[in-house]
Formats: C-alpha cells, sequence, structure tokens
C-alpha cells in the first residue's frame, strides 16, 4: 500500500447491511443486503475533527462573502449603471432641446441639422444601454433565485463527486490486491514449470498501475475537499467530518414534466431578457424617428435588429421545450437508474458473501473470492456514479423551475 500525501481524507459510509455473525465451527457471515445508505460521511484531516451537518455546511457555503457579494454586486452595478446612462441620456436630452431650439431660430440650421441628427443616435444608443443594464435591478428576486438555486445545485454537486472519487479509489485498491494475488499464483505455476516470468511481470505491472490509479484519486478527494472548505471561508488546514444525507435526497418525489415546464416558462429569466430586448429596440426605433424618417438607413437598420430580437424570442419559445424535454428526460432516467444500479451491486455483494462463506470452509479459492470483491466493488462505484448522475441531473431540472437553462 502507499502512504498519503497532504492531508488523509477518510470517507466513512452508513451502509445498511446485515451484521456479520460468526460460529464457533467456522466463519459463517450472515447474507444480509448492500445498499446506498441514509447518508455518509466526507471525512478530511487526522486529528480533532469537527462534526458538520449537511445544512451546516451549505449555509457556510452560500453565505460565504463570495458567493454572496458577487450576487449582490451584480444587482448593485445594474443600478449604478442606470444612473450613470440616465444622467447621460438626461444630458444628450438637454442638448437636443438647445439644438432644436438654435434651429428654430434659423441659427446654422445646416450645422445645426448635422449635430442634432449625430445627438439622435447617442440618445438611442444612450436609451438602449440605459434600459438593459436596469434589468438585473428590476427583476433582482428572479436572479437571487437562480443565482441561490445554482449555487446549491454546484455545492451538493460538489460532495456528491467527491465521495465518488473516494468509490473509485477503493475500486483501484481492490483490482491492487487482485493483480497481486495473480501474479503470487503465477509464482506457484513458474515453480512448478506452468508459468513464464513475462505472466508475473504482467499482474505486477496491473499493481503499480492500479496503486497509481489510487493515489491519484486520493490526490482528487484531498484537492475537492480543500476546495470544498475554501469556498465555505474555512481553513483548509482543519479537520472536518461532513455528514452528507441520501435518503432525503432519494425520497423526493419524481417530478412532472408538466409542473417543471410551467414554473420554468414563469421563470423563464432567458425570455424575459428577450422581451425587454424588444421592448427597448422599438423605443430605439421611436427615438430616431424624432429626426430620421422611415425610409432612412437608421430607421431601417434599426427596425431590421427589432425584427432580428423578434426571431430570436420566437426561435427559443421554440427551443426551450426541447431542451427542457432532453434534460427532463435524463433526469427521469438516472432517477430510475439508481434503484437499478443499487440492485446489481446488493446481487455481487451477496455472491461475494456467499463466496465468502465457502472460503471459510475451504470450498473457494482465495483468488476467486477476491475476484467477487472487485465485482462487487465495481458495483458499488457504479451505484453511487448512478446516484451522482441523478443528483446533477436532478439540480438541472431544479436550475430549470427557477428560471435558468444552462
Amino acid at each position: 500500500m502507499f502512504k498519503k500525501k497532504l492531508c488523509t481524507v477518510l470517507l466513512t459510509l452508513f451502509l445498511m447491511t446485515a451484521a456479520i455473525g460468526t460460529t464457533d465451527a467456522a466463519s459463517v457471515v450472515s447474507l444480509g443486503s448492500w445498499n446506498l445508505g441514509d447518508s455518509f460521511d466526507l471525512v478530511y484531516g487526522t486529528e480533532n475533527s469537527t462534526k458538520y451537518t449537511y445544512d451546516e455546511m451549505q449555509n457556510l457555503y452560500l453565505n460565504n462573502y463570495y458567493n454572496v457579494q458577487c450576487t449582490e454586486m451584480d444587482i448593485e452595478n445594474s443600478n449604478l449603471l442606470y444612473q450613470q446612462y440616465s444622467l447621460e441620456f438626461d444630458k444628450i436630452n438637454n442638448n437636443i432641446i438647445n439644438i432644436k431650439k438654435l434651429i428654430d431660430q434659423n441659427k446654422d440650421v445646416v450645422e445645426n441639422q448635422q449635430q442634432l441628427a449625430d445627438l439622435i443616435i447617442q440618445k438611442a444608443v444612450l436609451y438602449v444601454n440605459k434600459e438593459t443594464s436596469i434589468f438585473t435591478y428590476n427583476n433582482s428576486s428572479v436572479y437571487r433565485n437562480i443565482q441561490r438555486t445554482s449555487q446549491l445545485s454546484e455545492f451538493r454537486d460538489n460532495l456528491f463527486k467527491t465521495k465518488l472519487i473516494y468509490e473509485k479509489s477503493l475500486v483501484q485498491k481492490n483490482m491492487a490486491e487482485y493483480a497481486r494475488l495473480q501474479a503470487n499464483s503465477k509464482e506457484i505455476n513458474k515453480s512448478k514449470d506452468m508459468a513464464f516470468q513475462s505472466d508475473i511481470d504482467l499482474y505486477n505491472a496491473d499493481y503499480d498501475y492500479y496503486i497509481s490509479q489510487q493515489e491519484l484519486h486520493t490526490q482528487q478527494v484531498n484537492t475537492n475537499m480543500e476546495n470544498l472548505l475554501s469556498s465555505c471561508g474555512m481553513d483548509t488546514a482543519r479537520a472536518v467530518t461532513i455528514s452528507v444525507p441520501v435518503a432525503p435526497i432519494r425520497a423526493i418525489p419524481i417530478k412532472k414534466f408538466i409542473d417543471a415546464e410551467k414554473s420554468f416558462y414563469l421563470n423563464d429569466y432567458k425570455s424575459m431578457q428577450m422581451g425587454e430586448r424588444i421592448r427597448i429596440l422599438d423605443g430605439k426605433v421611436s427615438i430616431l424617428k424624432e429626426y430620421y424618417k422611415d425610409s432612412s438607413n437608421e430607421i431601417k437598420l434599426a427596425v431590421n435588429e427589432k425584427k432580428q430580437a423578434e426571431l430570436e424570442a420566437r426561435r427559443w419559445l421554440v427551443q426551450r421545450k426541447a431542451l427542457l424535454q432532453n434534460y427532463y428526460s435524463d433526469y427521469k432516467s438516472k432517477y430510475y437508474e439508481v434503484d437499478i444500479k443499487e440492485k446489481k451491486a446488493n446481487a455481487l455483494y451477496q455472491k461475494y458473501i456467499i463466496l465468502l462463506n465457502k472460503y471459510n470452509y475451504k470450498l473457494a479459492t482465495e483468488l476467486s473470492l477476491k475476484e467477487a470483491e472487485v465485482n462487487y466493488k465495481i458495483a458499488t462505484q457504479e451505484a453511487w456514479d448512478s446516484l451522482c448522475g441523478y443528483v446533477e441531473a436532478l439540480g438541472k431540472i431544479e436550475k430549470a423551475i427557477s428560471g435558468n437553462i444552462e
């Protein structure tokens, strides 16, 4: 085995498995069952570990200065930009009023007419900037909810992905042990002239590879945990234990597509932006018409821009249902996949226990037992992979319901 560098990361599963019993005659393990359990622990560091619940860590993550301030700064900046553009817009308006007075007085008419034309263009541009800039501020409640939902999903995904990486490290550990047993078996066969040195070297190479993969996954777990603590505003040198619930997530009833669709359409942030852009471009056309004729290039270009915005909005109305349907299909598929993968892992777990009992009675070889254990561990990794995929798919649906499809 290898020595872990950096901080040692241990993850403990609360598995709902039957107790292991023994008899005086031989070691007999009750068949029991395997499942994903009610929760799992992420343990980072080795000494004086502080225990945190999922909700406690989630609150630390959400209330971290960076996460909170980025959202609030976006909203504040939206308001500040609006104030800036409003001042510039008012200034342009005053200049236009003054120029029109000079034109009415027949003073430098040609020069003032050209200046008026330029000012109208500037006014139209500033109007677009002004009205566009205030959108986030005017829809701050929806924007906050979208950002919060996205952050919640990101936090949850990170925890489950870290758990999955740890499960991968366990598989690599078992694969390494299996390769070592195979190498030992070939050593015995070689002594009987039934194997070659190359056979032994092959399994030794496999062993080295699996160990390196285990080290890689362990390093990834360490890095993920460090990033998690940092994103929660915590000292990365401290030892923590985070209890992550599994049962509550799996207990969430599958969402109906029609309900998700209604919520998404109600909060569709992109659709709101597009509708607002059409209104703004319509205002731009009206401003340009204060000076330019309908036949002018300026009006034609502005009208064309508005038509493109309307077309883009109509296209989005068609696309968004297809996007949501794809998200929902993936979500629904993964919802049911978790149970299937869990049952597969349980079947291979029971097969492993049966072989373990046979091995204890010397009715099975150590190699066949280890092979069964490897298959069982691979199946458990697949089950966690499936759950991780479901959690991610659930997050996408939750974000869509909040009004955001990425």
